[in-house]
């Protein structure tokens, strides 16, 4: 058999530093440029329990750095899918109080707002519960499969006490009601809850507790969350896979990837050959065929695309390769472009042209070289995530049931 790594296409280096746009450029020029400069991904911080300073549970159970029962005992949590959650969060006051002060004190300075008496609902604002992937890097409501703040849109809904989580008439992301949370003054902190329902797929999942506004500062993690799918749950998954595929509004990896943990998972109880499992077994053969028509538009995008920025760099490469107009000893007539005393400026202003010319040029490379590699990683991903599903409809002896 030939190597794994034939299968892929060759890989494109990245962007050496020298072509990379600038950080810093004049405003004149940067409106002219062809490629606006990419936001810093911000890092998530305290992504270890130890470093974070507050507690989430799923239906109790803590996460696994403070689970003190015997080694025997399981640190991860199992459900169903569809199955009910709640997640229980905990925070200390101290920190809550420290940091809605300096949020008080950052809004006085820039809006010079009068001094006013802060309550538990201003050090909870924009407080949310989101439900991650396990292995998910970036936090926030665009990273979750649903996340849920504790406060509802309007402050009348209640006081500091107030019951919620029916989520119903959700706006925004917020509840028509608070969700519960209440005060503790024995430990000095505050708690509530916040109910879920497990995702549809199978995975490994966990609750992040977090603010919406301040999302990479992640406050507390909890358990995994392993969603096992049972007998009685294979044929509805799957067919909410492949009305995923057939819905044509992404481009399938993740129901390539749902696919894959699927028949990766499947383990029956009654190991025999019958029935029940026959219309489960059409759809999941509808489910690699929709994979493969995936893989397969993704395979004419990516030769598409490649071949695009090839033209593309090309055009650039002899562009650059051109003489220009001076070199030919063809000179424009800079007579009109002098000033009050008789001094010619045409020169300084073609330089400057030529400079802009030349960074425009220099970004537009760049851009397309990074558009290149993301193309063929694109390409790439989708190869892996085709070839696990063909994995695990092989390597697992129970799908023969299917």
């Amino acid at each position: 058999n030939p190597p794994a790594a034939s299968i892929f296409p060759a890989r494109t280096p990245p962007p050496s530093s020298p072509s990379m746009p600038a950080t810093q450029s004049d405003p004149q020029t940067a409106t002219t440029t062809a490629t606006p400069a990419k936001p810093a991904r911000v890092r998530r911080t305290q992504t270890r329990c130890e470093e974070q300073p507050g507690r989430l549970f799923a239906n109790d159970m803590p996460a696994e750095a403070f689970n003190s029962s015997s080694p025997q005992q399981q640190t991860s949590l199992i459900a169903r899918p569809r199955s009910e959650l709640t997640a229980r969060w905990v925070l200390p006051l101290p920190y809550l109080r420290h940091r809605a002060l300096r949020q008080f004190e950052a809004q006085k300075s820039v809006h010079g707002a009068p001094p006013q008496n802060l309550t538990i609902r201003d050090a909870l604002k924009n407080l949310t519960v989101g439900l991650f992937r396990k292995g998910a890097m970036e936090s926030g409501s665009q990273s979750s499969i649903v996340s849920k703040e504790i406060l509802a849109t309007s402050s009348s809904n209640g006081g500091s006490n107030a019951n919620g989580g029916k989520g119903g008439g959700q706006q925004g992301g917020r509840p028509s009601e608070d969700y519960f949370f209440n005060v503790d003054q024995r430990t000095d902190s505050v708690f509530g809850t916040v109910p879920f329902y497990a995702p549809r797929t199978p995975g490994n999942v966990l609750f992040r507790l977090y603010f919406d506004d301040e999302p990479q500062v992640t406050l507390a993690t909890g358990p995994c969350i392993r969603v096992l799918p049972t007998d009685s749950d294979v044929d509805s998954v799957l067919r909410f896979i492949l009305s995923n595929f057939k819905s044509k509004k992404t481009n399938g990896i993740s129901s390539m990837n749902s696919l894959a943990s699927v028949l990766e998972l499947f383990a029956p109880r009654q190991k025999s050959y019958n029935d029940r499992y026959a219309d489960a077994g059409r759809v999941a053969w509808g489910c690699i065929c929709e994979s493969r028509k995936a893989v397969e538009a993704a395979g004419l995008t990516f030769a598409k695309k490649k071949q695009e920025l090839e033209e593309k760099l090309e055009a650039e490469k002899i562009k650059e390769e051109l003489p220009d107009l001076d070199s030919l000893g063809i000179e424009e007539d800079k007579s009109c472009l002098t000033d009050g005393d008789g001094n010619s400026n045409g020169t300084q202003q073609e330089e400057e042209k030529n400079e802009e010319k030349k960074k425009m040029m220099s970004d537009a490379r760049a851009k397309w070289t990074s558009e290149s590699f993301s193309n063929e990683r694109r390409w790439r991903e989708t190869q892996l995530i085709y070839a696990s599903i063909l994995k695990a409809a092989v390597s697992n002896d129970a799908n023969q049931f299917l």
